[in-house]
């Protein structure tokens, strides 16, 4: 599979956001990406070991990210 230079750029910032939020709010520890390609889809997966956070706390905010 060959992608467009302009869906790398903007696949690279974004696992570049995720990292960083997980080292920066969830001090992640270990962080694994994956990425698979079917069906014409090309799918990201990022984990990590960070503390996580509560849906449930009032102070959550759902948001875009």
């Amino acid at each position: 599979m060959e992608l467009d230079l302009k869906i790398k750029s903007h696949l690279f910032r974004i696992v570049q956001e995720l990292v960083h939020n997980s080292i920066k709010y969830a001090e992640a520890g270990e962080i694994a990406i994956q990425t698979s390609y079917r069906d014409d889809d090309l799918h990201l997966s990022v984990e990590d070991d960070g503390k996580g956070f509560d849906t449930k706390d009032e102070k959550f905010q759902a948001g875009l990210g």
